[in-house]
């Protein structure tokens, strides 16, 4: 007699449960890499409760870019749980110039960009919200200090202009309008550099386009690294008006 606590599951649904699980632990092993990081655990446990063997050669069908920042990723599971257990920790970091030093955060969240995790968070002698590259970290320790949560509307609102990691101090949008070859155009429409990207036409044989983002080292590295194929012809600081329209952002 079957017990009413246990329901037969249908073997094809078991099939097709185990595919869909290699196929998530599969995109998410790629991301985290070899780390012994909780999200791997989890899904171990979850296949093991629902009784499906994950195949460890399984090759997935999604391939994700792998990151080689092995000075990032050790850090990253004792990261994720500070973030979760809002603990405040005194961090000792190694700036690739200038001599070690030590921050207090109240760590907000994780973000990755360019194959390198950056903790982000309440920095407590500057007042500000403050990132630190993981793969400078040198040591972590729990401070006894108040831990000082979040504003996610405050934070949303400076992710919305952001472009890579750096917000400037006193930081203010500003509306950068470029020109490129017709081919780095085609590129730019299916691939745009940041959400706010508008394109204004054709003019002169080069197609114009525009983002509003802050003015960091991230977005004018990337400007440079287009060479002669992209060249910024006005920077600005944008009004109200045009930080509404902006924000809408897509190709018009």
């Amino acid at each position: 007699m079957q017990n009413p606590d246990f329901p037969s599951i249908n073997p094809w649904c078991l099939l097709l449960l185990a595919e869909v699980m290699h196929e998530v632990f599969a995109l998410v092993k790629q991301s985290l890499g070899n780390s012994n990081h909780q999200l791997l655990q989890a899904l171990n446990r979850l296949s093991e409760y629902i009784h499906v063997q994950i195949d460890a050669d399984y090759t997935p069908v999604i391939q994700l870019e792998h990151s080689l920042n092995d000075p990032g990723y050790r850090w990253l599971d004792t990261f994720y749980h500070l973030v979760k257990n809002r603990k405040v920790v005194r961090i000792g970091y190694a700036p690739f110039e200038g001599p070690e030093a030590e921050h207090v955060l109240s760590p907000w969240f994780i973000r990755e960009y360019n194959n390198r995790w950056y903790i982000y968070g309440h920095h407590h002698e500057s007042g500000n919200m403050y990132n630190l590259a993981l793969d400078r970290v040198q040591s972590v320790n729990e401070s006894l200090r108040p831990y000082v949560p979040c504003d996610h509307g405050y934070v949303q609102q400076l992710f919305r202009y952001l472009y890579g990691v750096t917000i400037p101090e006193n930081a203010v949008p500003m509306k950068f309008t470029f020109r490129t070859t017709l081919l780095l155009g085609k590129y730019m429409e299916t691939k745009p550099l940041h959400p706010t990207q508008l394109k204004h036409g054709y003019q002169g044989g080069r197609a114009i386009f525009s983002v509003t983002v802050y003015d960091n080292y991230e977005i004018r590295s990337k400007f440079r690294s287009f060479g002669d194929d992209l060249e910024v012809t006005e920077v600005r600081e944008i009004r109200k008006k045009e930080k509404d329209e902006s924000a809408e952002g897509g190709n018009t």
